[in-house]
């Protein structure tokens, strides 16, 4: 039995959450996941007795950042955008 009970994915875009379903329900059927789609945070039901992970992908896409790469020679302090 799979450890996760309950998946609620975000996504203000109808079309994105029909795509999402079409390719996520077969695996949900597949290892008995609840999936319910929500166009905001605060739609997802809270459940004090239930451990939750939140995980954002494009919003971490998005965030700028300072990667440091080390070489045989030098180090070199790139920093990279979201645009």
């Amino acid at each position: 039995r799979s450890l996760v009970q309950e998946v609620h994915l975000v996504d203000s875009s109808l079309a994105m959450q029909s795509l999402q379903k079409a390719r996520l329900q077969p695996l949900a059927e597949e290892y008995n996941w609840t999936m319910e789609w929500c166009d905001s945070i605060d739609s997802i039901s809270r459940d004090p007795s239930k451990f939750t992970m939140l995980v954002a992908h494009e919003f971490f896409d998005a965030l700028p950042f300072h990667l440091l790469e080390v070489t045989a020679r030098y180090y070199h302090w790139i920093y990279c955008s979201g645009y």
